[in-house]
Order: structure tokens, then sequence, then C-alpha cells
């Protein structure tokens, strides 16, 4: 703790505003994937607070988020199809087993003004403003990306089958 009694700060980058943060962050993001996943196929970069990932299945997409501002990260799933709000509600009467399989309570946000649905894990423990944590960040991320990819696409296969 430095002299003043006050933890030390996290290590943020100099004059960067939060685009530019951002895009350093999925940058990152995107090399760790390369290296360490064979499920989640990183995209370009962007300088948003959020990044997508295919699934594989049509119109349900996994989401990576950083909040700086509110220093926490977030993984989710997408659900946007036509049948998004009764896969929604079919996955939701599965949450107990499905929230097992991830190793957390989750929250579930079904939107009554459009056809999207979310699924959603959030880790305040885990600051986007410190880059030395990014590695550890990048890490749960990656794992959790890939927990969701295993525990709700078999869900929807066996949905789309008529199972």
């Amino acid at each position: 703790m430095p002299a003043s009694g006050m933890p030390a700060s996290p290590t943020l980058a100099p004059s960067m505003d939060a685009p530019q943060q951002q895009l350093r962050y999925w940058t990152s993001f995107r090399t760790y994937l390369l290296a360490h996943s064979h499920v989640v196929t990183p995209r370009k970069p962007t300088s948003r607070y959020f990044a997508l990932y295919s699934t594989g299945e049509p119109e349900t997409l996994l989401v990576a988020g950083i909040y700086l501002r509110e220093q926490q990260l977030r993984v989710g799933l997408i659900l946007q199809s036509p049948d998004a709000k009764e896969q929604f509600r079919r996955l939701y009467d599965d949450r107990d087993a499905i929230e097992r399989a991830i190793g957390a309570p989750l929250r579930w946000r079904e939107r009554q003004e459009d056809k999207r649905s979310y699924i959603d894990l959030f880790d305040g423990s885990l600051d986007p403003n410190d880059i030395e944590q990014w590695p550890v960040q990048h890490r749960w991320m990656c794992e959790m990306l890939e927990a969701f990819h295993a525990t709700f696409l078999p869900r929807l296969h066996a949905m789309a089958g008529g199972n």
C-alpha cells in the first residue's frame, strides 16, 4: 500500500479515452484467443465496449463486454432468431442445470420490446482498466465463452431438432 494508506490505483493506460482503451483491450484479447481457444473464433478488434462471436447457430451470438466505468466484465449469449422467445423460455426452464454447468448464477433477460433475449454472467472482481490484470481477465473471459458455448449450443441444437 502506498504511504497514503489507500490502495494503489489500477494500472491505467495513460491519457487514453474509452474507445482507445477498448480497442487496446480487444486487440489483446484477440491475441489471447488465437493462442488459447479452438472454440471461439476471434474477430477484428473494435473500439466498442463489447465483442460478438459466432456460435455457428444463425442469429445466436456469444458476447464479451468490458465496462470501464463500472469496472466489470461480461460474457453472455444473445438470442435473436424468430424463435428467440421460445428458446429463452426453454433455456430458462433448465436454468438450474445450466447455472451448475457454468458454475455461477446468470442474469436472464427476456426483452419484451423486441425479439432479443440475453443470458449474462458478470464479474466485478476484475477491473478492465487494470492492464496488469488483463491476462487473468482474458483467461476468465475465454473459459466462460467456451463454457457458454458448451452449455448452450447442445440445448439449442436439441430444440432445433424438435427434442
